[in-house]
């Protein structure tokens, strides 16, 4: 299975649901699937599934595992109180909905960084791809980028720089990943909150991430 491949199962899209029999679905970027203490979620960037002039939070869905359709999220979880982690908003799903649930990242915590790790990044750029429906089958193309660490913005930010030949629109990508993929092994370094045309990536750091789902899991949800 290619790093694409695999990425497919943690990186999805996130789709909302209109009321529209001619444009039944509205793509609106990236989100990725969690597992944490045998609970599966569903990460996004509270930026695009609160957009209150578009959206309902209950239009949003995830494909099915075989991608065969989208299935309605609920369970949603905004983190507040917490100014630096103000993006992040957290649906919990089942596990029979999760993509290859059997397959796992490890939380990356950037004080193991060294300069020779090489990071990527993936998402769902919206004004490149939109969904295509086919034979009963929605085909979404997940897009790869390479980027090396930059800094620290503050205790749950961090930056990167991706590697890029000229200018790229990066719209869509809010609520991609920022993996370590290494022979073996893959690790979730963050999820991205913004990026700009040149290439500036910001992020939140999986270990930080790691810490708001272990409160949700014991029930102390940042509502």
């Amino acid at each position: 299975m290619s790093a694409i491949d695999i990425m497919k199962i943690f990186v999805l899209p996130v789709i909302y649901e209109n009321n529209d029999p001619t444009y039944k679905y509205t793509f609106t970027g990236s989100g990725i699937r969690v597992v944490h203490n045998n609970q599966h979620f569903f990460v996004v960037t509270k930026h695009q599934v609160r957009n209150e002039n578009k959206y309902s939070p209950n239009q949003l869905c995830v494909p099915s595992a075989d991608w065969s359709c989208f299935i309605p999220l609920s369970s949603e979880n905004f983190v507040a109180g917490m100014d630096e982690a103000e993006d992040i908003a957290v649906y919990k799903i089942e596990q029979s909905l999760s993509c290859n649930a059997g397959i796992k990242s490890d939380f990356f915590e950037l004080n193991s960084l060294s300069s020779d790790n090489k990071l990527f990044m993936y998402g769902y750029p919206s004004k490149e791809f939109l969904p295509e429906y086919e034979k009963n089958h929605y085909n979404i193309k997940i897009v790869e980028k390479s980027a090396h660490y930059s800094c620290e913005v503050n205790d749950f930010k961090s930056r990167i720089y991706v590697d890029l030949d000229e200018n790229y629109d990066f719209d869509g990508f809010s609520g991609g990943a920022v993996m370590l993929i290494e022979p073996n092994q893959i690790k979730f370094v963050g999820m991205i909150t913004n990026a700009n045309s040149e290439g500036l990536v910001e992020f939140y750091r999986a270990d930080k991430i790691k810490m708001i789902l272990e409160a949700l899991v014991k029930g102390r949800g940042f509502l």
